[in-house]
């Protein structure tokens, strides 16, 4: 008789992916990062013709980018440590060779064909910590950052695009499409119903993204481990299986999340906040 009902029961599809916690790994919250300021800033107002914001160069600090509702300036603010701050240099603009900071706190910007370009000064600024406030509607896109950096995005209603990192990722309640490719760990938290897709690849590392349970989304996972290691504690249910990709459905999943993490464990949790 009980031979009978395993047999059934395997039988039986599609199934629930089991509910699982893994000790080893929190949640992403915004509160995790504190803020300390240096007295320098710099700021410039949006013209009608800027649609995007590309960041660039060898960072390897900290960028963190706030989106801003009913903002129509970039603010830039140099994050520091104080012991390592130049008492001497306090209003002063670095100018030996080299340096080419046209901000005031170690970042050059400019605007070419509708695009606001940001890279670091020069090499003594990569490593440096920076906080970026900018409208909340601007696209944008950070390419080739430096290893052991960190870049977290908040609050931003614009497409997101990020290639050819080797820098941690945390996108914080975004409003559009997100596109992720770093060497790195990867964290998401979605604040609203999922209506949009997500593509996130880690090359080295491990994928964490919060979502509502009430989101209609299609999981799509591709590990190059024998058995994929995912984690979830929402009612996913596994639609397909080939090789080293599982493909599962929440509700009518209907919004696509890409996932791409050849050696890294996959977290798909419920955002209840």
């Amino acid at each position: 008789m009980r031979i009978s009902y395993l047999i059934l029961s395997m039988l039986v599809l599609p199934f629930f992916i089991d509910a699982q916690v893994d000790t080893r790994r929190l949640p992403f919250t915004p509160e995790q990062d504190s803020i300390v300021l240096d007295s320098t800033s710099f700021s410039m107002p949006f013209s009608n013709e800027i649609t995007g914001i590309q960041i660039e160069g060898n960072f390897s600090g900290k960028m963190r980018i706030y989106g801003i509702k009913k903002h129509n300036e970039l603010n830039a603010n140099l994050v520091y440590t104080p012991i390592l701050k130049d008492e001497r240099a306090v209003g002063l603009q670095e100018v030996s060779a080299g340096s080419t900071d046209n901000t005031g706190v170690g970042l050059f910007i400019e605007e070419r064909h509708g695009t606001l370009h940001i890279r670091p000064a020069n090499n003594h600024y990569k490593d440096k910590h920076f906080s970026l406030f900018i409208p909340e509607n601007i696209a944008l896109e950070v390419r080739g950052t430096g290893y052991g950096g960190k870049i977290m995005v908040y609050d931003l209603n614009a497409p997101i695009v990020m290639s050819q990192l080797q820098a941690s990722v945390k996108v914080y309640n975004p409003g559009k499409q997100v596109d992720i490719s770093t060497k790195r760990n990867i964290d998401i938290v979605v604040n609203k119903p999922l209506s949009f897709p997500l593509n996130l690849t880690s090359q080295t590392g491990l994928v964490d993204v919060s979502i509502k349970k009430s989101s209609d989304a299609q999981v799509v996972v591709t590990n190059d481990r024998v058995t994929p290691r995912i984690f979830s504690d929402l009612p996913l249910v596994l639609m397909a299986k080939e090789d080293n990709r599982q493909i599962f459905h929440l509700n009518e999943g209907v919004n696509r999340i890409e996932i791409y993490a050849p050696f890294g464990n996959v977290y798909v949790r419920e955002n209840a906040l």
